[in-house]
C-alpha cells in the first residue's frame, strides 16, 4: 500500500513538473514571438545601416586636408580630385573616392569652407568582411571639419549593402564647444531601408554622437545617445530610446558583418511590448541580450535582418 501511495505521489509530482515546465516554455514563447524578433532585427538593421553611413563618411572626411583648409591654391571648384590613396580603411579598397569644392568655397574663412566628397562603389564592391556595397554615398561639408557649427550632410544614391537598399539623409551638426579631440555632433536623420523581400523599415532619429579619436584611426570609437521612431518591416510603429550610451568601435565595423554597438542599452517599444537590449561588454559580436517582462535571453542579430 505504501508503495502504491508513493508511486501515486511520484506520478502526481511528475505530472505537475511537466505542466510547470510546459507552462514556462509557453511563457517564454509568448515573451519573445516571431513578430518581436522581426521588429528587433528590423530596428537593429536600420540603426546599423545609418551608423555605417556615418562612419564611412567620417573616414572620407578625415582623409584629405582640404576639408580642413578649403583646398590649396590652384584647385578649381567643381573639379573632383581622387583622394582614395589617402584612405587606409579597407572598406574603401574597391571604391572610388573624390573630393571637390563648391563654387562658394572660401578658404580664408573657416566657416565658409564648402565642398563635397563622393564615395562610389560602382556596380559591386566586396569589402574585407565579405559585404558587397553598390551605389554612391555623397557627403557635403560646410565649414572646416570639426569646428563648432560645421555641418556634414550625408545622402545616398542607389546605395545598397548585400542587396539591402539604404535611402535617406543624415545631417550632422558639430555641437562641440571647441577643438578636434572628441568632436560632438547633433544628428538628425530620415532613413528608409528596403530588404531583400521588398519590405521596408523607416527611421527618424535625433541623436548626439561623440567621436572619440585615437592616434590610430582604426581604433576610433564613438558614443551615441538619443531617440528614434519609425515603422518596422511589419509596418508597426516603434519608439527607440537609448537608456545607456551606445559605444561603437571602428575595428568592429571593419571586421564584422554589421555595425552594432559593443556596449550600452536601449529600449524598443512596439505597441504594448517593450524590449530592452543590452549590447554587452565591448566584444565585436552580434549577440545581444534582450529582456521582456523580466525574462532575458540571448539573440543574434542577422545582417540580412531575418
Amino acid at each position: 500500500m505504501k508503495t502504491r501511495t508513493a508511486m501515486r505521489v511520484l506520478s502526481m509530482t511528475a505530472i505537475m513538473l511537466f505542466m510547470f515546465l510546459s507552462s514556462c516554455k509557453d511563457q517564454d514563447s509568448i515573451s519573445f514571438s516571431a513578430d518581436d524578433n522581426s521588429n528587433l532585427q528590423s530596428e537593429a538593421n536600420t540603426d546599423a545601416s545609418s551608423e555605417d553611413l556615418s562612419d564611412l563618411s567620417a573616414v572620407a572626411m578625415s582623409a584629405d586636408a582640404g576639408t580642413q583648409t578649403g583646398g590649396r591654391t590652384g584647385e578649381v571648384a567643381g573639379v573632383p580630385k581622387d583622394i582614395k590613396s589617402q584612405i587606409t580603411d579597407t572598406r574603401f579598397a574597391c571604391a572610388t573616392v573624390t573630393l571637390e569644392f563648391a563654387a562658394d568655397n572660401n578658404p580664408s574663412n573657416p566657416a565658409t569652407i564648402h565642398g563635397y566628397i563622393h564615395i562610389d562603389f560602382g556596380t559591386g564592391c566586396t569589402g574585407p568582411n565579405g559585404r558587397v556595397r553598390k551605389g554612391k554615398i555623397h557627403v557635403e561639408f560646410i565649414g572646416r571639419r570639426f569646428i563648432p557649427n560645421s555641418t556634414v550632410i550625408i545622402t545616398t544614391e542607389n546605395y545598397s549593402v548585400d542587396g539591402i537598399k539604404i535611402d535617406g539623409t543624415r545631417t550632422e551638426l558639430n555641437s562641440a564647444e571647441s577643438n578636434e579631440e572628441a568632436p560632438k555632433f547633433t544628428v538628425n536623420e530620415d532613413v528608409t531601408v528596403t530588404f531583400l523581400d521588398g519590405t521596408t523599415a523607416t527611421r527618424t532619429a535625433t541623436r548626439v554622437r561623440t567621436w572619440n579619436r585615437a592616434a590610430n584611426p582604426l581604433l576610433d570609437t564613438w558614443t551615441v545617445t538619443g531617440t528614434a521612431f519609425g515603422k518596422t518591416r511589419k509596418n508597426k510603429e516603434y519608439v527607440m530610446t537609448i537608456t545607456k550610451p551606445l559605444v561603437f568601435k571602428r575595428a568592429c565595423a571593419i571586421s564584422s558583418k554589421m555595425v552594432i554597438p559593443v556596449e550600452g542599452t536601449k529600449e524598443l517599444v512596439v505597441g504594448d511590448k517593450k524590449i530592452t537590449t543590452d549590447f554587452g561588454n565591448g566584444d565585436c559580436d552580434t549577440t545581444i541580450t534582450i529582456t521582456i517582462n523580466g525574462r532575458s535571453k540571448d539573440v543574434t542579430i542577422s545582417a540580412s535582418g531575418d
